[in-house]
């Protein structure tokens, strides 16, 4: 079985390397992870205090892409998650994270309705990247200028139809607060 990675840097789509695998068996769905799985319960998942660091193991993009985004050293910010995969529609989840803790999460849709789960962080987007390039037959990742996977596409498994997933994220950063006089 060939092993089809890409992966995007600034933006752009590029052909990050073929694989040859032949020690990953073929699965026929994707696995029900708390990593993956955007509609997991805090009861279900890791704990908060999970950290990404990069594995000599992982792809060169996904390396370079967490590098850029640590560099940043970004104190706080909001990120909006939108899962589209053949499966029940949910909407986009914003997750407002500041000093590393995630302190807020609500559907895009619903700003005034406060959702009880642990909401996405850049870590756990890595994380995601990460557990799909292991995976999975084929991984699409475009990342931004800063680091930020704006666009996930998973195929779990390329002779099975309909079990792919993307992921679309946008990040912003809060306004910061005037300076007083």
């Amino acid at each position: 079985m060939m092993k089809t990675i890409r992966s995007g840097v600034a933006g752009l789509s590029l052909l990050a390397a073929t694989v040859a695998t032949s020690a990953v068996p073929a699965q026929a769905s994707p696995p029900v992870d708390a990593a993956v799985d955007s509609t997991a319960r805090p009861a279900q998942t890791a704990p908060l205090s999970r950290h990404f660091h990069p594995r000599a193991s992982d792809p060169r993009a996904l390396r370079l892409a967490w590098h850029t985004w640590k560099d940043l050293r970004e104190r706080g910010y909001n990120l909006r998650v939108d899962r589209r995969c053949f499966c029940p529609a949910a909407p986009a989840v914003v997750t407002k994270v500041r000093h590393g803790v995630v302190v807020r999460v609500f559907y895009a849709n619903a700003r005034h309705h406060e959702l009880a789960r642990r909401g996405w962080t850049m870590d756990r987007l890595f994380f995601l990247l990460r557990h799909a390039y292991e995976q999975a037959d084929r991984v699409d990742a475009t990342f931004g200028r800063r680091g930020v996977p704006t666009a996930i596409a998973v195929d779990y498994d390329s002779h099975t139809i309909d079990e792919e997933v993307s992921y679309v994220n946008s990040l912003w950063q809060p306004p910061r607060p005037l300076a007083r006089r």
